[in-house]
């Protein structure tokens, strides 16, 4: 016998397949996020120590070739009678003037023979002279730079410089100067009130001791007396030339922590390491909000899921029930007749799903943004405004319905690649520094890899990468021109500018809108778009 059931079982399979698809794709949807955006947050970490890293080795070297010149400079003047015989006064003086950069300065004869030496003491002296580097000296007629040094009593780092002395085409002697690296580029104290709350600097020797470091109290150790594992061995078989390497590592006391090493003078090795909870800090956070979002739209999904499916499968009811009845042999159970009807309430319903998915986008994409805006109270609510800023300008300028949902969607999320940016920088309540706006510059490139391979966000990368650039050319990151900057760029850029006059800073109270009206106006054809300025002004004035 023919047999239809629709209450029970039926019923049960449509809204677990129902569930369980739905399921599936969002899980799909955030381990596409996880794949794509997690590595590429990470990247950006990275990214920033080595910045940092480069930044300071190559401060390292340009110190330490100033001091070089110097030595060479102070050679080229030295006036010699006789290199066993009185210096003239005015070598003499010429010495004096440099000691400042050097702890020590020292002149020998052809023999090595001290003639010299201003002061005629110093810890940073080291035994022997040198002598193979000063042979070398006198052999190949260049400046030669000594190893790194390191003194266990004095705790002192150095690097002997020696340069040739002569006498027209002839070498006469030596000038040397002890260079002490503590004193003059490496100071750690100073360097580390860059470098975020865990952050610190060292260098380390081709042995593995550790020559310099923000905390004194590991200079002169080995790297592995204070990590777990062959943490040194690692970094140097990985090094080549100018490369640079990255390396997660857990400390004696259990600290979790990342690096960024290359090399600097041949065989020793400067680097960067931070906690990894504060570096991959924006990770976390990430991580945390899709896992709270995963859990409440799968609860979504689990109640919208049995309440779509009935309301999907009420139509059909009547026509089930009779259908069994006929089944068993009830002929005189009508059919129903209102076919129309029930048509009609399938196509409403089908609407609302799609209705309610665009909501649950907009409602994933607004806590995505406001996940990032609490890393800064100070701009929480910043994206919101700037997104409707750009919507009232785009009232006046006769936007499509497509373009003014993608400058909405754009806007709200031009400053995701904040999220790559030191809290440090971000947070910072007092003037940036060059290096630190430097680093905030970068946010616009950030965004976009963050984005880039989202298809479905393809459409607003102009507006995340552009929104700094300028109608003159002289933005970033890519110095566009004109109309060479996508349009809905140029509209987040006025809204950005003018929400960001108008809001108060730690370091200053917002402007007036009226003021902030009239600077947007003297930087037309400057800052600004003229055509989006006019709307702008439309807006702020209330004209038409």
């Amino acid at each position: 016998m023919l047999k239809f059931t629709y209450k029970n079982v039926p019923y049960i399979k449509n809204s677990l397949v129902l569930i369980g698809a739905s399921a599936f794709i969002l899980f799909v949807f955030w381990f596409l996020l996880y794949l794509y955006i997690f590595p590429t947050i990470k990247e950006t970490a990275h990214n920033s120590i080595n910045t940092q890293l480069q930044i300071i080795k190559q401060d390292t070297l340009e110190d330490l070739d100033f001091a070089k010149t110097s030595l060479e400079r102070l050679a080229g003047r030295l006036s010699l009678i006789n290199i066993h015989q009185e210096l003239r006064l005015e070598s003499i003086g010429n010495i004096s003037d440099i000691t400042p950069v050097f702890d020590q300065v020292t002149i020998l004869d052809r023999d090595l023979n001290i003639v010299y030496q201003k002061p005629e003491y110093s810890s940073l002296v080291q035994e022997g002279n040198d002598k193979q580097i000063l042979n070398r000296v006198l052999q190949e007629k260049f400046t030669l730079l000594s190893d790194i040094k390191y003194n266990h009593n004095t705790e002192e780092i150095y690097i002997s410089i020696s340069t040739p002395i002569y006498n027209g085409n002839k070498i006469v002697g030596i000038l040397k100067g002890a260079y002490n690296i503590e004193n003059n580029f490496f100071n750690p104290t100073i360097m580390n009130t860059t470098l975020g709350f865990t952050g610190s600097t060292f260098i380390v020797d081709s042995k593995g001791f550790l020559l310099a470091h923000g905390n004194n109290k590991l200079i002169g150790l080995h790297v592995e007396e204070i990590v777990v594992g062959d943490l040194f061995k690692g970094v140097n078989d990985s090094l080549s030339n100018d490369n640079v390497v990255f390396q997660e590592f857990k400390t004696l006391e259990g600290i979790k922590r990342v690096l960024a090493a290359t090399y600097l003078l041949d065989n020793f090795i400067i680097g960067v390491s931070y906690d990894q909870a504060e570096l991959y800090e924006p990770k976390v956070q990430l991580e945390k909000a899709f896992i709270f979002l995963t859990f409440l739209t799968l609860i979504i999904i689990l109640i919208a899921g049995l309440w779509l499916n009935r309301k999907i499968s009420l139509p059909f009811t009547l026509l089930t029930e009779q259908a069994d009845k006929i089944a068993k042999g009830d002929f005189s159970a009508p059919l129903p007749t209102k076919r129309d009807k029930e048509t009609i309430y399938i196509i409403n319903a089908l609407k609302r799903v799609l209705n309610e998915k665009d909501r649950l986008l907009i409602q994933t994409i607004q806590m995505i943004s406001t996940t990032l805006e609490k890393r800064d109270a100070y701009t929480a609510g910043h994206s919101r405004r700037v997104t409707e800023y750009a919507l009232q300008i785009a009232n006046y300028m006769n936007l499509s319905k497509e373009e003014r949902s993608d400058l909405e969607l754009g806007a709200l999320l031009h400053d995701i690649g904040k999220v790559g940016v030191p809290d440090y920088v971000l947070l910072k309540s007092g003037k940036l520094t060059n290096e630190e706006f430097n680093l905030i510059k970068l946010h616009p490139v950030y965004g976009d890899d963050i984005i880039k391979n989202i298809d479905s966000l393809n459409k607003i990368r102009p507006i995340v990468r552009s929104h700094h650039e300028r109608w003159d050319g002289r933005g970033y990151p890519d110095r566009l021109k004109g109309t060479d900057i996508h349009l809905l760029a140029r509209i987040t850029c006025v809204a950005d500018a003018f929400d960001a006059m108008t809001s108060d800073r730690p370091y200053r109270k917002g402007l007036m809108e009226t003021k902030a009206v009239e600077i947007i106006k003297n930087e037309v054809g400057k800052q600004f778009d003229p055509e989006v300025v006019e709307a702008f002004l439309k807006w702020k004035l209330g004209r038409r």
